[in-house]
């Protein structure tokens, strides 16, 4: 199987060349336009003459692009981030219909979300390919006398992830047993909440326990710098708020795939933990429960739970190869990426 990748060129003007940060990839990239409606045309009737055998759509939630992916003389799969939007659309819904049409969700209890949302109907149409892969032999390790640094990926989001949670936890003693760790916190990512939480940092002297990487031009984090990042990192932390449940009940975190994909220790709260079912440093419910969990994180242990995650992750693969298998059986894949 090889594919050919289209990915809208926004992607790349706004946080960089994410593939080229990956290696070992069996694919053909081109970024292209695709702003305007005339640029979805153009694009169907690129992949129409391609000599393609199926194509790959990573947002089929989304009505537009649905509608978009059914008009090709393709089998299709569909990538399904959110099946409550996904069936709520009714174009989207009708898809499942189709007999050129397979869906994929990110986790195992993505799948039985939506298998519960439509009584299993469609189970046979719908298989789990987790995003693990992040590049060959992926193991990350803190430099030698460097910060042992704790990822918190993704957008600065107070809805999303309880920095305001995370802020009180970090009281004198915790913040004393971190400094005396050599644990520092990183937020690798933009976001809404962003500048709100710089100057929180700033008002509380916590500087030099959490740090920000630069924002580009275009208000983002490149991903050179967030992919290097992780590649030096101590763990992860998702940082997910126990009174937003979507990333435990039908949405996946992509902290938790990222962690696997990097070979990093990642720390879950007990219920996350049951819902993911991977190798994890697993504390209770407290963000204050989850900083004592890292500051007794031993080297020795680090390492065994290294050991867990990167033989996860090379399970997860086999099993996103024989997934792939059951749901297509053709030799070429041609996949579009739309992602922000």
């Amino acid at each position: 199987m090889s594919a050919k990748v289209y990915v809208n060129n926004r992607c790349r003007l706004v946080r960089g060349d994410i593939f080229a940060e990956v290696a070992g990839q069996n694919a053909l990239v081109e970024y292209v336009e695709i702003s305007k409606a005339i640029d979805w045309v153009k694009l169907g009737r690129q992949i129409d003459a391609g000599g393609h055998e199926a194509l790959i759509v990573t947002t089929f939630q989304i009505e537009g692009v649905a509608l978009w992916a059914r008009e090709r003389k393709l089998p299709v799969l569909g990538v399904i981030h959110n099946p409550l939007l996904f069936l709520n659309s009714a174009a989207c819904k009708s898809a499942l219909a189709d007999e050129g049409l397979r869906g994929i969700v990110l986790a195992p209890h993505v799948a039985a979300r939506f298998n519960t949302l439509t009584q299993g109907a469609h189970m046979d149409a719908i298989g789990v390919v987790e995003p693990v892969f992040w590049g060959e032999g992926e193991r990350a390790q803190p430099p030698a006398g460097a910060p042992k640094r704790v990822i918190v990926p993704g957008g600065v989001n107070f809805l999303a992830r309880d920095f305001e949670g995370l802020l009180r936890a970090l009281d004198h003693g915790r913040l004393a047993r971190l400094r005396q760790s050599g644990i520092e916190l990183q937020i690798i990512g933009g976001g809404p909440d962003r500048a709100k939480l710089e100057d929180q940092i700033s008002t509380n002297d916590l500087s030099d326990v959490v740090s920000l990487l630069p924002l580009s031009e275009t208000g983002r984090v490149p991903y050179s710098a967030y992919v290097a990042a992780l590649r030096e990192a101590w763990a992860i932390y998702p940082l997910l708020p126990l009174n937003w449940p979507p990333y435990r009940d039908y949405k996946i975190t992509s902290a938790i795939p990222t962690a696997i994909g990097f070979g990093l220790p990642v720390v879950l709260d007990r219920w996350t933990a049951s819902a993911y079912r991977v190798p994890a440093l697993v504390t209770d419910g407290s963000i204050g429960a989850a900083l004592d969990g890292l500051i007794s994180l031993t080297p020795s242990k680090r390492s065994a739970l290294v050991d867990e995650i990167v033989t996860y992750g090379s399970s997860a693969r086999n099993r996103n190869r024989t997934e792939l298998g059951r749901l297509l059986s053709a030799s070429r894949t041609v996949a579009m990426g739309i992602a922000e």
